[in-house]
């Protein structure tokens, strides 16, 4: 305690500093500010997570508003860069009821569907059948984000994100169609 009864406020400051939380110094009645040793000194935390959740966005060049918002959440949501890649890598247009583009060796097109090109004969279970999504969920990006996101970190293989550690010009195409902030 200081002298007039109050904490010390630099220790005080230090303290909340140790739990993770962003503290600054404000301005005094007077408009100036003050040293965090003065009788008129206070100052406002906030927790870091928040502070860069806060702030956390990712732009796609050449995309919409809709496919900026789905990974702008993603990224929010998991701040994990190389996931928000994955979905870009594995979509391409960052569209929700996109079926995939690839060719199965039968010579149709390959049952992979949404954002992250869930393969429904693979995970029956998101999809409700093993060839077209039929669980209502499924068509919910949001929805979508969440199951990718486990599925990404359970260890499943994305192999349009594998490509890009080995095909150089597809890793630049992706790398540079996204801006992150943060």
């Amino acid at each position: 305690m200081s002298k007039v009864g109050l904490p010390d406020v630099v220790k005080t400051k230090e303290y909340l500093e140790t739990l993770d939380l962003v503290c600054e110094t404000h301005l005094n009645f007077s408009g100036k500010v003050v040293d965090d040793t003065s009788p008129n000194s206070h100052f406002h935390c906030v927790d870091k997570w928040f502070l860069e959740q806060y702030r956390r966005s990712v732009t796609a060049v050449s995309k919409g508003d809709q496919e900026n918002k789905i990974l702008t959440e993603a990224y929010k949501k998991t701040g994990d860069k190389e996931f928000v890649k994955m979905l870009v890598a594995e979509n391409g247009r960052v569209d929700p009821s996109r079926q995939s583009d690839a060719i199965a060796k039968s010579g149709s097109r390959e049952l992979s569907w949404g954002i992250c090109q869930i393969h429904c004969p693979s995970h029956e279970d998101l999809c409700g059948s093993r060839t077209y999504p039929t669980n209502p969920d499924f068509w919910n990006w949001e929805w979508q984000v969440n199951e990718c996101y486990k599925l990404w970190k359970g260890g499943t293989t994305f192999y349009a994100y594998n490509r890009l550690g080995w095909d150089k010009k597809y890793a630049e195409s992706v790398n540079g169609m996204l801006k992150f902030t943060n």
